[in-house]
């Protein structure tokens, strides 16, 4: 029920800032519109973008695998597709925060300016933070791959990889030619890139130092893999909190962020990216990585990524003992 009421607040606040908006579109709007064309029988990557019969500021850089996952929500005005949306990726990332105990420190992630903001822009990262929980929700890793490697990286799970892998393949199946056209849009991304690229981003390979802790994973992941240096990206990492006090200093450092990307003078598109970009190394991405160096390497109890390593060198330390005694 608690889910289920803070998912319904998220989709009242995205649709309260929809109507300021005006029309700009949603990040949701190009997998709505795949997932429509799809339907259609029409193709996507050559249909939407500025120049094309369905106009969209941008050239289609989805996935097809996401116009999938956004079909359901197509026979929808996108108006109420969008709420709908970020209204469930809230109440699945809320459900999954408090599957042990609602004291998770978390949780403060709802009150952040990266869950505003990935709301106001119905964003998938509450959606894609939510699957490290549920292997179930694998398919979503299937919709932006890019960054679903560093989240799979920190929390691998082998039955989220082999959905996403199948789920990928069937879309494959259905429209054989959707990958040779999504990667030919690729190179029309100017604005996307790697932190560790940034000024003192190179720092964040620190990470590796903890690479037995599945937030450090994380934020290294996260640094080298190209995206949207906007601050719903960093969403996700808080989960690498584990107490209060890491969650409020986290939260401020990230509300900092608004005033900073908000009061500036008018710019383009890229130069805005960039600024972004910059702060959030020294405001977000940083602090993440000190707050990482504090902890021992010692990987949790219960982490799949030490299991296997475990198995792996069982497997590799007992070979040769085998061996012998077979000769023997």
């Amino acid at each position: 029920m608690a889910a289920l009421l803070v998912g319904t607040a998220f989709a009242i606040y995205e649709d309260l800032v929809r109507v300021r908006r005006g029309p700009q579109p949603s990040d949701f709007t190009q997998p709505w519109l795949t997932g429509t064309l799809l339907l259609q029988g029409r193709d996507p990557y050559r249909e939407i973008g500025p120049d094309g019969p369905v106009k969209h500021q941008f050239q289609l850089i989805y996935p097809a695998t996401a116009g999938v996952v956004a079909m359901p929500f197509t026979p929808l005005p996108l108006r109420l597709a969008d709420a709908l949306f970020i209204g469930i990726g809230a109440a699945a990332l809320f459900w999954a925060l408090t599957k042990e105990t609602f004291r998770n420190p978390q949780l403060v992630v709802f009150a952040a300016f990266p869950m505003t903001v990935a709301a106001q822009t119905v964003q998938w990262s509450p959606l894609l933070t939510a699957a490290t929980f549920f292997p179930l929700l694998g398919f979503v890793y299937a919709c932006k791959p890019s960054v679903a490697v560093a989240y799979w990286a920190a929390y691998p799970n082998v039955r989220a990889l082999l959905i996403a892998a199948g789920f990928t393949t069937l879309t494959i199946v259905l429209w054989p030619w959707w990958p040779r056209e999504w990667i030919a849009q690729l190179p029309t991304v100017t604005h996307m890139s790697a932190p560790v690229t940034r000024w003192g981003g190179p720092l964040l390979l620190l990470a590796a130092l903890r690479w037995r802790r599945p937030e450090a994973r994380l934020l290294l992941g996260l640094s080298l893999i190209p995206q949207t240096p906007v601050v719903y990206e960093a969403l996700p990492l808080f989960l690498m909190v584990t107490t209060l006090r890491e969650g409020v200093v986290l939260l401020v450092l990230t509300v900092l962020m608004g005033p900073i990307i908000n009061n500036r003078p008018p710019m383009a598109y890229n130069d805005w990216m960039a600024m972004s970009g910059f702060w959030m190394i020294w405001l977000v991405y940083l602090p993440c990585l000190v707050m990482v160096l504090r902890r021992p390497n010692v990987a949790p109890a219960d982490d799949p990524f030490a299991r296997a390593l475990e198995q792996v060198r069982e497997f590799f330390g007992r070979r040769p003992v085998d061996l012998e005694r077979d000769v023997a």
